[in-house]
């Protein structure tokens, strides 16, 4: 009897996996990168913020740099020369004295020289105001006085015999101070910071009336200046400067009327021995060339941290 197999069910397949639903999103998930990559971005940031404050912060507290300390030259000033005259010569003059080689009109320079030939304010007068100038403008004319001071070393320097070139008249050539400044004060600033630059140089006004009194104006930014009169200028020895030109003259007459001085006359600018020797070694450093060859020197005003300084702004040459 055949035995009748039954054919064996159709094996059930392999389970499948389960399906997401259609609109299911990747999966998201933060690695051990991700953990020290924003470790290290956090990091950065705050040492940069770290960084940036301390940089504010030394900014605004570290203390103004020290003003520069000028060491005084040994600064020979020179007289004057002619227009027309050679730049290697020197006027012959005949003295009784004997010939030295270092005979000059200045002794060796100290923080309180005097200018080596001063002209009085009198003969400032009499030669329409053809004295050293103060602003932009320029003037060739010399001062024409007959009453000079020489506070040089005594003794004779012979001269080559022609005529030295330069301004002034002089016999060693080059253009004297009072020809060669100029000095500019900044439009820009009120009077009261005016008066204080004058202040801080020790620049004292003076007033020339017509009955030949000068009037002598000091302690600018005090409430009340301090004043002073003498009967003419015969004894002023130290540099002095005029207007020429620019708004500052105006600050000038304001001062004045502070001071209860209505008279308007001839106001100039006396500058003691020590600005004077900051302006001359600061004319000394800014050129390599020789003083006899400077024919203009023009100074400028400006504010430091704490204080004011003077700064030359250009120079130019007889040649």
């Amino acid at each position: 009897m055949a035995l009748r197999t039954n054919p064996s069910p159709n094996p059930s397949p392999a389970a499948a996996p389960p399906r997401l639903p259609r609109n299911a999103g990747p999966v998201l998930r933060v690695t051990a990168y991700d953990r020290v990559s924003s470790l290290l971005m956090a990091m950065i940031a705050a040492v940069t913020l770290a960084a940036v404050m301390a940089i504010g912060w030394w900014l605004t507290t570290r203390p103004p740099p020290p003003p520069e300390q000028l060491v005084p030259l040994e600064i020979v000033d020179v007289d004057g020369g002619y227009e027309d005259g050679s730049p290697d010569e020197t006027l012959r003059v005949e003295s009784p004295e004997p010939e030295r080689f270092n005979a000059s009109l200045v002794e060796a320079a100290t923080a309180d020289d005097t200018p080596a030939v001063a002209s009085t304010i009198a003969n400032v007068m009499t030669a329409s105001g053809r004295a050293s100038q103060m602003g932009m403008a320029v003037s060739d004319e010399p001062v024409e006085t007959n009453d000079i001071e020489s506070t040089g070393v005594p003794g004779s320097a012979r001269g080559t015999g022609g005529r030295p070139l330069g301004l002034g008249g002089g016999t060693t050539g080059g253009v004297p101070r009072e020809l060669r400044w100029f000095v500019k004060f900044s439009d820009g600033v009120s009077v009261e910071e005016y008066a204080r630059q004058l202040d801080f140089f020790e620049i004292e006004l003076g007033v020339l009336s017509a009955d030949g009194t000068l009037t002598y104006v000091s302690k600018l930014s005090s409430p009340q200046p301090v004043t002073r009169k003498v009967q003419s200028g015969k004894d002023e020895k130290r540099l002095y400067f005029r207007w020429q030109g620019g708004e500052r003259k105006g600050a000038d007459e304001a001062l004045l009327r502070k001071a209860g001085i209505m008279d308007r006359g001839t106001i100039f600018h006396f500058y003691s021995p020590k600005t004077e020797n900051l302006l001359a070694t600061l004319e000394a450093r800014a050129t390599s060339r020789k003083l006899r060859e400077v024919r203009r020197t023009y100074f400028n005003v400006i504010r430091t941290a704490k204080d004011y300084t003077f700064v030359v702004a250009r120079q130019t040459f007889l040649r």
